[in-house]
């Protein structure tokens, strides 16, 4: 970490993809979205109140917008993705080590039917995602079976094959009380022209340095990877008098 920034790729043919994207051209908005899980009756999803203070915190310094509460639902995400280019998605990911298609990340409960929070490996790919950078910062996203001749079969690489060119995604199972000073250091480091992977390698040895011995172990820092296209991207922030939404 001290020497290199890493990235990594599913496979050559996504990476050449991924990198035909030039990120140098415009400015980008920031999106946060922050569910509730109180009335999805899933006994893994519990409250995460940090990602919500997350959220809230990075879209006031990045002068994004946001969805939290019952508006982060499946159906404004996916809209989201589709048309804003810097997107962070805060809450829970749930993995199937049996049926990678039936890995999910969870949103808000709409109350349309059972499935309405879910959104599988398998409908992402049946999905557009315009999104130039998707910031997934949730438990285990690039993590899946391993198919032979196809490599990790995780949320990260589905979002990938539905058209993300850049995407941060995690190893292993994240504290969300940590994220928040990783999320805020990466984008700080972007602003600054730093490559995506340059950005978060920064992040990650800043966050060492300012941190406590318990907090600076690798297991609070070292899940968060860059995926794909590595370009720097420029954060078009909103006006200062710009009315964020924030609901509950």
């Amino acid at each position: 970490l001290k020497d290199y920034s890493i990235s990594y790729n599913t496979s050559a043919t996504l990476w050449k993809e991924m990198e035909q994207f030039n990120n140098n051209k415009g400015k980008f908005t920031w999106v946060g979205f922050a569910p509730d899980y109180s009335s999805t009756g899933h006994v893994a999803l519990t409250g995460l109140k940090n990602s919500v203070e997350e959220i809230g915190k990075l879209a006031s310094e990045i002068r994004g917008s946001k969805y939290v509460g019952q508006e982060a639902s499946k159906i404004n995400f996916i809209d989201v993705i589709n048309k804003q280019s810097l997107v962070q998605f805060a809450g829970h990911c749930i993995i199937n080590d049996n049926d990678a298609d039936s890995s999910f990340l969870a949103f808000s409960n709409d109350g349309k039917n059972t499935e309405s929070w879910k959104l599988s490996v398998n409908e992402i790919y049946g999905i557009h995602v315009n999104s130039k950078y998707l910031v997934l910062s949730a438990c285990q996203t690039g993590t899946g079976i391993l198919k032979k001749g196809e490599g990790i079969m995780s949320l990260s690489r589905a979002f990938a094959y539905a058209g993300a060119s850049s995407i941060l995604s995690t190893l292993w199972k994240v504290d969300d009380k940590y994220s928040y000073a990783l999320m805020s250091g990466l984008y700080k480091n972007l602003d600054k022209g730093l490559s995506k992977d340059q950005a978060l390698r920064q992040a990650k040895l800043d966050f060492i340095a300012n941190g406590s011995n318990a907090s600076a172990h690798p297991f609070n820092w070292g899940p968060f990877a860059t995926l794909g296209n590595t370009q720097g991207i420029k954060i078009d922030k909103l006006p200062k008098d710009y009315t964020l939404y924030y609901i509950l």
